[in-house]
C-alpha cells in the first residue's frame, strides 16, 4: 500500500489486545482475559502505538491504565476493524464450511421467555458454528439498535416503522389475565365493557401500556390503574392475590402464578386488537450470511404450533 511501509504497519492481534487493555482498565487484566503474559500485552500496546506514532494509554502502575484522546479514538475505530475482520472471516469460512460467529438476536422482554428457547434451540441444532448472543429490550430499544446493537430482532409488528423489514411469523390477541375465583371466570371469553371499571395492573411496557389504552379509547373508556410492574409475572402475580385483572399477550404454559396461585385466561369478545410477532432487521446494514440464516430460522422455529399454542387460548 503506497505511504504504508512495513515500520508502519499494525496487525488485528495488536488491536484485540488494545481492546482488551482497555476494556479491563489494566494489562494485568488483559492479560487474564487473553490468556497471555503481562510481557505479551504491554509490547503488543507498544507495538502499536509505534506503529500509529501516538501515545494511546498511560500506564499507572497503582492505577491501571488510563486512555489518552487518541487512545479512546482508536478504541472506537479497533472494535469497528475488529467487528468487520471477524464478520469477514465468518461470510468467508460460511463460503466452504459451515456457518460460524455471533449473532446478535434481540428479543422483545415480554415475548422472551417463550420465543427466546426455541430460536436458541434451533440455531444449536442447525448452524452448531453460530453463538446467539441474546439481547432483551422493548421495542423501541431493539429497533433503534438494529444493525448496531442488534443483527436481528423478534418484536411486535403494531407501529413499526415501514422503512423496517419484516417477517411477519404470526398473530397474537391480547387477552384477560383474571383471579380464578373472579365474578367472569366461568365464562369461555369476556367483554372489556364488564371490567373497564374495576382496578387494572398494568404492565408497564411500553408495548402493553400502548395495548391497552388503546383497547380502553376504543370503549371509549380510561383504564383505572391501580398498579403499575414492568415485569408480567410479578403483574400476574399481583392478579392472582385479588389486586385487579391485567391486559396481556404473552400466556406462559399452566395458568399458575409463581406463587402457585391459578388465574382465569380469557380472550377479550369486544375489541379486536391483533398484534403481530416479526421477525426485524436493518434496511440500512446488510446482514451478513450468518444473520441472514438466523433471520429464516427464528422465522421458521417461532412457526410452529407447538409456539403458537402458548400464546392461544
Amino acid at each position: 500500500m503506497m505511504g504504508f511501509d512495513d515500520h508502519h504497519r499494525f496487525t488485528l492481534r495488536q488491536l484485540a489486545v488494545f481492546v482488551a487493555v482497555a476494556e479491563s482498565g489494566s494489562i494485568s487484566g488483559a492479560s487474564n482475559a487473553l490468556g497471555i503474559s503481562e510481557t505479551s500485552v504491554s509490547s503488543a500496546v507498544s507495538d502499536l502505538e509505534r506503529a500509529l506514532g501516538l501515545r494511546l494509554c498511560i500506564r499507572r502502575r497503582s492505577r491501571g491504565v488510563e486512555l489518552t484522546t487518541h487512545g479512546r479514538d482508536t478504541l472506537d475505530r479497533a472494535r469497528v476493524l475488529l467487528d468487520a475482520a471477524e464478520e469477514m472471516h465468518g461470510d468467508l469460512t460460511a463460503q466452504h464450511h459451515r456457518l460460524t460467529g455471533v449473532v446478535r438476536v434481540g428479543v422483545l422482554a415480554g415475548l422472551a421467555p417463550t420465543l427466546a428457547p426455541p430460536v436458541i434451540d434451533a440455531c444449536r441444532i442447525r448452524h452448531p458454528g453460530i453463538t446467539v448472543d441474546l439481547v432483551l429490550g422493548s421495542q423501541d430499544e431493539l429497533i433503534s439498535g438494529l444493525g448496531t446493537e442488534v443483527d436481528l430482532a423478534v418484536v411486535l409488528g403494531r407501529h413499526l416503522p415501514r422503512s423496517v423489514p419484516r417477517r411477519d411469523v404470526f398473530d397474537v390477541t391480547v387477552h384477560a389475565v383474571l383471579p380464578a375465583d373472579h365474578r367472569l371466570a366461568a365464562q369461555d371469553s369476556v367483554a372489556l365493557r364488564d371490567l373497564a371499571h374495576e382496578p387494572l395492573v398494568l404492565a408497564d411496557t411500553p408495548a402493553s401500556v400502548d395495548h391497552a389504552y388503546a383497547m380502553y379509547e376504543s370503549i371509549g373508556a380510561t383504564p383505572n390503574v391501580s398498579f403499575k410492574c414492568r415485569n408480567l409475572e410479578v403483574t400476574r402475580s399481583l392478579v392472582g392475590r385479588g389486586l385487579g385483572f391485567s391486559l396481556q399477550v404473552l400466556r406462559p404454559y399452566g395458568d399458575h402464578t409463581y406463587e402457585g396461585r391459578p388465574l382465569a385466561i380469557r380472550p377479550i369478545s369486544d375489541v379486536d386488537l391483533r398484534e403481530t410477532v416479526v421477525v426485524v432487521w436493518s434496511s440500512q446494514v446488510r446482514p451478513s450470511s450468518r444473520a441472514s440464516a438466523l433471520i429464516d430460522l427464528a422465522a421458521e422455529a417461532l412457526d410452529t404450533a407447538e409456539v403458537r399454542s402458548a400464546w392461544s387460548v
